[in-house]
């Protein structure tokens, strides 16, 4: 019986009788699987986090432009 988990590849082999011998080697094609993933997860987590950071600075710089306007506005108003 093999199977393989977490990057290792799993095996419960019959010696003589009923005694069995379990083996855990490092399976380098599934680690290497594993280690892409991880690399995907972190780079989606960057992406997300830099693209929540931009709206978050165009929301305030857009904010800003607009309090500004209405600042200049109520100025030419005489109301400040």
């Amino acid at each position: 019986m093999n199977t393989i988990y977490k990057g290792y590849n799993i095996s419960l082999e019959k010696q003589n009788g009923f005694n069995y011998e379990f083996k855990a080697t490092p399976d380098i094609s599934a680690i290497s699987k594993l280690i892409s993933d991880a690399q995907k997860s972190i780079v989606e987590q960057i992406e997300n986090q830099l693209m929540e950071e931009t709206i978050k600075t165009m929301r305030s710089d857009h904010l800003s432009s607009l309090y500004d306007m209405i600042y200049m506005e109520r100025i030419k108003r005489g109301e400040s």
